[in-house]
């Protein structure tokens, strides 16, 4: 029973009551009463895997996961970064440096946050690279010195100080946050410039398919036959182009 001696508050997290024993284990407590000990990797990798879940306020199971190795550091910052379920500043003190009284004081709000209009960043008028940056709390000077550090390039003191003030710094958080933060700007450059060469998301979907190899399903036939895209030739003209002006447009938008 010694070994089972929890310490610290008990937190409520996607239905079930997690608490953390004397020995660093966690115990986490089930709506049926039935109770798993997780290692505290085994427990940040759950908190990953459900990322959308905890953010909604929706029930899951916490599952032990036997697998070797640690947390892949691209869904790390890729969980957190799209559903904000955890903020990115703390990111490296979570998963380097876990700290359960940190999780308890920090987590349990961030968690359990109602999302208010205050929650939500201001992104009338704004670009879509400048939509991004502003939803994952991040300024247009840290990605640009964010950029720097994969390159290898040389920081300004101010630059290193920017991002050592957000946890930024290392090389490989930087390269995880551009490549991030690029990709969903050009999804959504993707789709307007689509929209503005006649193709919805759904037929430009089903082209790169084409384009690709992949075998289509009768509805995506159907939806490219309708709007006469369904032809080989078409299909790389179409796809090639609008990726091409895509990139085009993510290129100048973050120099």
């Amino acid at each position: 029973m010694t070994d089972n001696m929890t310490i610290g508050p008990a937190l409520a997290i996607g239905g079930n009551k997690v608490e953390m024993t004397q020995q660093g284990k966690i115990l986490v407590t089930n709506p049926q009463g039935k109770i798993k000990t997780l290692s505290q990797d085994e427990f940040k990798k759950q908190l990953v895997k459900n990322a959308d879940k905890i953010n909604a306020g929706e029930d899951f199971e916490f599952k032990k996961d036997n697998k070797a190795g640690k947390i892949a550091g691209a869904a790390v910052v890729v969980a957190a970064i799209t559903t904000a379920a955890i903020y990115r500043k703390q990111i490296g003190n979570y998963f380097k440096n876990f700290s359960w009284e940190k999780l308890a004081q920090d987590i349990k709000n961030l968690f359990k946050r109602n999302k208010t209009a205050s929650n939500t960043p201001n992104t009338k008028g704004l670009n879509a690279f400048e939509e991004v940056l502003s939803k994952n709390e991040v300024t247009r000077e840290q990605y640009h010195a964010m950029k720097k550090v994969t390159k290898g390039e040389q920081l300004t003191d101010a630059e290193k100080n920017l991002l050592k003030e957000a946890h930024l710094d290392d090389e490989n958080t930087a390269q995880r946050y551009t490549t991030a933060i690029e990709l969903q700007t050009r999804k959504t450059l993707l789709k307007e410039v689509a929209a503005k060469n006649g193709v919805t998301t759904e037929q430009m979907s089903a082209m790169k398919k084409a384009n690709n190899g992949g075998q289509l399903t009768d509805a995506e036939k159907n939806l490219l036959k309708e709007a006469h895209l369904d032809d080989e030739n078409t299909i790389q003209r179409y796809t090639t182009a609008i990726d091409l002006q895509t990139d085009k447009k993510l290129n100048e938008l973050i120099k």
